[in-house]
C-alpha cells in the first residue's frame, strides 16, 4: 500500500518501506544548499588569504612572507634583533618627562623673574624639590647613551631598520637641542 505524509510517498512492500522520488529530490536539494554555502564559505576565505597575501607581499616581500608563513616572523633573526633594539630606544625616547618637567620648571621661572638675571634663582626653586643641575646632566647623559644605542643597531640592509634609525636620531636631535638650550640658560650664571 501506499502511504501519503506531507507530501512524502512511502511504498511498503513485504515489511520494506521504500522512499519514493520526492523525498529523494529533497535530499539533493539540501545538499545542493549546503554545497552552494560551503562554496560561498570558500570564496570568503580565499579572498581574504588573497587580501592578506597581497598586502604582506607588499609590505615584506616574497621571502618576507614565505618566512612568515613559514616560521611565524618575517624577518631573519639577526634584523629581528635589530628591531627589538630599536623598539627599546623608541619606548625611552617616547618617556621625555624628566626633560618635559625641565621645561615646565624653565617656563615657570621665566614667568616668576623680572629679568634674566634672576631666571636661574627661579629656576632652582621652581624645579625644587629636585636638584636642577643633576636633572640637567642625567638628561644630558642619557640622550648622549640614546644616541650611541640608535647608531649601535645594525641595520643589516634591512629599510624598516634604516627609517626607523633615522626616525629615532632626528627625535633624539631635538630633544639634545632642547636639552643643550636649558644647559646654556644654566650656565648663563656662570657668566655673570
Amino acid at each position: 500500500p501506499r502511504v501519503t505524509s506531507w507530501g512524502k510517498h512511502y511504498t511498503t512492500v513485504g515489511g520494506i518501506t521504500e522512499i519514493s522520488h520526492n523525498q529523494c529530490s529533497s535530499k539533493l536539494m539540501s545538499l545542493s544548499v549546503r554545497s552552494k554555502t560551503v562554496a560561498i564559505a570558500a570564496g570568503i576565505v580565499a579572498a581574504a588569504g588573497s587580501v592578506w597575501l597581497y598586502r604582506s607581499v607588499s609590505k615584506y616581500g616574497i621571502k618576507g612572507t614565505l618566512r612568515y608563513i613559514w616560521e611565524g616572523d618575517a624577518y631573519p633573526p639577526e634584523v629581528r634583533k635589530a628591531l627589538s633594539q630599536l623598539e627599546k630606544v623608541e619606548k625611552s625616547i617616547e618617556r621625555d618627562y624628566i626633560l618635559n618637567r625641565l621645561e615646565e620648571s624653565l617656563a615657570r621661572a621665566k614667568l616668576d623673574s623680572i629679568d634674566d638675571v634672576t631666571i636661574e634663582p627661579q629656576w632652582i626653586i621652581a624645579h625644587a624639590p629636585r636638584d636642577l643641575e643633576k636633572d640637567l646632566s642625567k638628561i644630558s647623559h642619557d640622550l648622549d647613551t640614546l644616541a650611541a644605542k640608535v647608531d649601535a643597531v645594525p641595520s643589516h640592509g634591512d629599510a624598516d631598520i634604516k627609517v626607523r634609525k633615522k626616525r629615532a636620531s632626528q627625535q633624539l636631535v631635538l630633544m639634545m637641542e632642547r636639552a643643550d638650550y636649558m644647559l646654556e640658560v644654566f650656565a648663563q650664571k656662570d657668566n655673570l
